[in-house]
């Protein structure tokens, strides 16, 4: 199992530049301005504050597809398509703004993590504290310390594009494959912590935990009451059930 994994993740490769798009434009304009000046009459400081939520509302809309559109870039061709659930949307969204704020211009696969420990409500974060890890915010903190050290936040030339990482980019091809094998049509947040675990991403930071890779699958199939079919699985019919991520009521 783990050997197919490996092998997996280390075929995978980023798209070159000559082929499909293998860089992706971070839009930090998720907020929107307030229009209403401290000396407007309340009618038109009514009037601003709802054009002004309008356009917050139609950026997060812009931004969250934008995010989408990122993953979807990322994952590879096949015969199954797999879409991307909002909550991955947000974790990797988050990811590219801290390459971009951090102005490193390269998401890392920790940066990947960071995105799942920002964000508690999703599936991945709800598991990994079932897993141990009970301070996310302090856990954040490490993470984000730990990619400093390692240079991972190391400013760069001013770019207006921000790549991905080997390593993040297998972690976000991977996470596809898991969700075909877990019989979902969406890219779910547990399946990025699968391939997080799966390319020892986990283990390395928490050693203390023992986030291996089958403790996190048994963790996942427990949680969303379903199992993973990988492909050195023992096949055995049963009839599936039904798949549950608390990323469907992530927001």
């Amino acid at each position: 199992m783990a050997s197919l994994l490996g092998r997996r993740l280390a075929s995978a490769t980023r798209p070159s530049a000559a082929g499909p798009v293998c860089t992706l434009r971070a839009n930090l304009s998720s907020r929107a301005c307030p229009l209403a000046s401290a000396g407007s009459n309340s009618l038109v400081a009514v009037s601003a504050s709802h054009v002004g939520r309008q356009q917050g509302e139609r950026q997060a809309r812009e931004t969250r597809t934008h995010a989408s559109a990122a993953a979807a870039a990322l994952v590879p061709a096949s015969d199954v398509d797999v879409g991307v659930s909002e909550a991955s949307t947000c974790i990797i969204q988050y990811a590219i703004d801290l390459a971009r704020t951090s102005e490193c211009y390269e998401v890392h696969s920790w940066m990947l993590l960071l995105g799942i420990l920002k964000y508690e409500k999703c599936s991945a974060a709800q598991i990994l504290r079932e897993l141990g890890l009970q301070d996310l915010y302090g856990a954040w903190h490490e993470v984000l310390w730990a990619l400093n050290v390692c240079d991972g936040l190391k400013p760069r030339a001013f770019q207006t594009e921000v790549s991905f990482a080997d390593r993040a980019f297998k972690v976000i091809t991977a996470s596809s494959d898991f969700a075909v094998w877990h019989g979902s049509d969406k890219m779910y947040s547990e399946d990025l912590l699968m391939a997080l675990a799966a390319g020892g991403v986990l283990d390395g930071l928490f050693p203390d935990l023992n986030l291996s890779f089958e403790r996190v699958r048994k963790a996942v199939e427990k949680h969303t009451g379903r199992k993973y079919s990988l492909p050195d699985d023992v096949v055995v019919e049963k009839t599936p059930l039904a798949l549950r991520s608390d990323d469907e009521v992530f927001l």
